[in-house]
């Protein structure tokens, strides 16, 4: 009995050097990783940010690997952005559109763009096109589809 407990022990032991080890290596990467970061040697750090997708398919947006719930109103503007991305959708033409008031869709999109930015470590998803309207930033995205 107490050499069955012995080797038991023994393998946990082995077991646990095996995973310190396997964390220790995870570590040093992940130390290297963030000082090339810090130096700014990768050439795109935007591609280890979430990136914000869409599924016309499904009508499904995503911020990384979490599916998103947004409001009628935040999916449908979402939407409109990213069918006419990589162009903007102008300010009139998505009130038309989504058939409300400009100041429904100026507050929806401050409001889209406040949960982005919150979910995501502040990121801007959203870009205003200055006197026309707003489009996404193609960087931060999954390509549209």
């Amino acid at each position: 009995m107490q050499d069955e407990l012995a080797r038991t022990v023994a393998e946990w032991e082995q077991q646990l050097l095996l995973a310190r080890s396997a964390i220790d290596g995870a570590l040093e990467t992940m130390r290297a990783f963030t000082s090339d970061l810090h130096r700014g040697s990768l050439a795109d750090a935007a591609r280890l940010q979430p990136q914000l997708g869409y599924d016309e398919a499904t009508d499904t947006v995503t911020l990384g690997h979490r599916r998103l719930t947004l409001t009628g109103l935040e999916n449908a503007l979402l939407r409109l952005l990213w069918m006419s991305a990589p162009k903007p959708i102008l300010q009139k033409a998505a009130a038309e559109a989504l058939e409300c008031k400009l100041g429904s869709i100026y507050t929806t999109v401050s409001i889209l763009r406040k949960r982005l930015h919150a979910m995501s470590d502040g990121r801007d998803y959203i870009e205003s096109v200055r006197g026309k309207g707003w489009a996404l930033r193609l960087e931060l995205c999954s390509r549209p589809r």
